[in-house]
């Protein structure tokens, strides 16, 4: 046990068997045709503009996509209706594509996908 009574805990969580960035991740799209059997959950701000690209390459491939859209900083309950939308169309995907809240998001409702517990379970209470 540590000083002030508090005992550490081990966390166990299951990422990503791959992740990938740049400035035209829509170029991976035939490396992931395995995860887009179901089709992938795009999470991405208010504007659709930097994704038409992939979503159009998607497209051309015959596969569909799901849009979840981000607006401010993530809450538990966008994360929540995101993860329950992306499990209700069996995507074994989730794409981020935009600024910090978005990939934030992205991640969390990926995370969530794959490992068990609530959401709360993950989260650090400050204060």
């Amino acid at each position: 046990m540590r000083p002030g009574g508090v005992e550490p805990c081990v966390l166990n969580l299951q990422l990503p068997h791959e992740s990938f960035s740049g400035r035209e991740p829509s170029r991976n799209a035939a490396r992931l045709q395995s995860y887009l059997e179901n089709g992938p959950f795009v999470v991405l701000g208010n504007s659709s503009e930097r994704i038409s690209g992939l979503i159009e390459q998607l497209r051309e491939n015959g596969i569909s996509i799901s849009e979840f859209h981000v607006s401010g900083e993530p809450t538990v309950e966008t994360i929540l209706s995101g993860l329950e939308q992306a499990q209700a169309k069996s995507c074994k995907l989730v794409i981020g594509i935009g600024g910090g809240s978005v990939i934030d998001t992205g991640k969390a409702i990926a995370a969530l996908m794959k490992n068990p517990g609530q959401i709360y379970d993950y989260l650090e209470v400050v204060g």
